[in-house]
C-alpha cells in the first residue's frame, strides 16, 4: 500500500485510533485531575488543533494522490497511444485500442493511487 506521507496510518485511521480514544480519555478526567493527567502524560493536548491538523493532512494527501493518479493516467495513455501507432512488417496495427480499453489489468493500473517505481 502507498502512504503519501510515509506513515502507515491514513487520516481517518489516525482519527479513529488516536484522536477518538484520547477524546474519550479526556472526558473521564475531572478538571481538578487534569493537571495530574497532564503531568503524567507530559503533553498538553488540544483536540481542536489535532482535528484541524488531521483534516489538513487528509486534504493534502488527497490532493497528492489526485496528482499521482493524473500523472499515472497520462503516462499510461501516452504509452498506449505509442503502442497503437506500431505496425508490423505487413503494415497491420499491432495493438487495437478498443481491445486494450477492455483489459481489466489496464483499468486497474490506471486507478492505482501510487506512483510508478522501478518494478512497474
Amino acid at each position: 500500500m502507498f502512504w503519501p506521507r510515509g506513515v502507515r496510518c491514513c487520516g481517518p485511521c489516525l482519527k479513529v485510533h488516536a484522536v477518538k480514544p484520547l477524546e474519550e480519555e479526556l472526558k473521564h478526567v475531572p478538571l481538578e485531575g487534569y493537571e495530574i493527567w497532564h503531568n503524567t502524560n507530559k503533553v498538553k493536548v488540544d483536540i481542536g488543533y489535532l482535528t484541524k491538523e488531521i483534516k489538513e493532512h487528509i486534504k493534502e494527501d488527497n490532493d497528492y494522490i489526485s496528482i499521482i493518479k493524473a500523472d499515472r493516467c497520462k503516462t499510461i495513455e501516452e504509452k498506449l497511444d505509442g503502442m497503437c501507432q506500431e505496425v508490423d512488417e505487413n503494415g497491420n496495427v499491432e495493438f487495437n485500442r478498443e481491445v486494450l480499453n477492455r483489459c481489466n489489468s489496464l483499468k486497474n493500473s490506471i486507478n492505482l493511487s501510487r506512483p510508478f517505481n522501478e518494478k512497474c
